[in-house]
């Protein structure tokens, strides 16, 4: 087990991890974090 968790990974894998993340990366992105404010809209008056 120790090997598969230190062993280098190849270019192959690296692409396939990637590949396996990015639709991950597009769900997080997608909506903002719970604990974010809400952004205030800025007045047409001040500028």
């Amino acid at each position: 087990v120790s090997g598969l968790l230190f062993e280098p990974l190849s270019h192959d894998d690296v692409k396939e991890l990637a590949a396996l993340l990015a639709p991950v990366r597009d769900h997080m992105r997608s909506t903002p974090p719970r604990s974010a404010a809400p952004r205030r809209r800025k007045s047409g008056a001040d500028g």
